[in-house]
């Protein structure tokens, strides 16, 4: 558990960086080299608390990434420095309650996409980071390694980006069905392809995320058709069955004593 807690401390870390970065390089090449935070997150699957909300995540567990992205982003600020100016920070923190919680939902969404795409694309986590910077959009751990030393003064605004980061992830989670990959795992044997069909051992495929920031593990099971082998194993059984005794000749079969019967029972009816 410890481990754990350090890592999502490494990742607000790593955040407040690329915060130091974004304030020394200015807008595009700064909103560029940002990217290099999330890149090295996901590289090392440090748990975000950006990218992980978006997924089923128990909120105990959400919490307490929070809460350690933000110590990290903290300190990390604190040694290189990367606070806003008072000025930058009075404007940014004092907008209206509905733009900073709608700039929070854009960073939400970007967010999403660039952690749950991004595992496939590393382009993608460049695209999204630069142009969630660029278009002014609010991070809860950014904003946490902008506002450092002041966030007793502006712990308001930090609780609207936190609430619209989290809407932005989980409206991309079910508007796009990201959901079902997730579900699948919980699906029962029936609904797996072949079922029931063919013989002993066919495979069902499950896919399934980790809500580790959507880690993604394939899960192959066995479905035995046991119908199948007992009917191969009852055949066997009355094979040995119609042996005969002492001539090495076989019974007929129970279709061929029924056959014989209609044969002779029409017999009858004729005579």
């Amino acid at each position: 558990m410890e481990w754990h807690l350090i890592k999502a401390a490494a990742a607000g870390f790593l955040i407040s960086i690329g915060c130091k970065v974004a304030v020394m390089e200015g807008s595009f090449l700064g909103a560029i080299l940002f990217s290099l935070a999330l890149l090295c997150i996901i590289h090392y699957k440090l748990p975000l608390f950006t990218g992980k909300v978006g997924y089923r995540t128990p909120v105990s567990i959400l919490v307490v990434v929070l809460v350690f992205n933000m110590l990290g982003a903290f300190s990390g600020s604190l040694l290189f420095d990367a606070q806003l100016s008072a000025v930058n920070l009075y404007q940014r923190c004092n907008a209206p309650w509905y733009k900073v919680l709608c700039n929070g939902i854009g960073c939400g969404v970007l967010m999403f996409i660039a952690v749950d795409y991004g595992k496939r694309n590393p382009l993608i986590v460049i695209m999204a980071i630069t142009t969630f910077i660029l278009c002014g959009f609010e991070h809860c751990i950014a904003d946490m390694a902008y506002i450092a030393t002041r966030v007793d003064t502006y712990w308001a605004f930090l609780l609207l980006v936190v609430a619209g980061n989290a809407i932005g992830g989980k409206l991309v989670y079910y508007i796009t069905g990201a959901r079902n990959d997730r579900a699948r795992i919980a699906a029962p044997a029936e609904a797996s392809p072949g079922y029931g069909q063919g013989t002993a051992g066919r495979e069902a495929r499950c896919r399934t995320d980790d809500t580790q920031g959507g880690h993604i593990a394939v899960h192959d099971m066995a479905v035995e058709n046991a119908g199948t082998e007992a009917s191969s194993a009852a055949d066997k059984e009355s094979d040995g069955l119609r042996k005969s005794s002492g001539k090495g000749k076989t019974e007929p079969s129970a279709a061929d004593r029924k056959c014989w019967h209609n044969f002779l029972a029409a017999l009858r009816r004729l005579a």
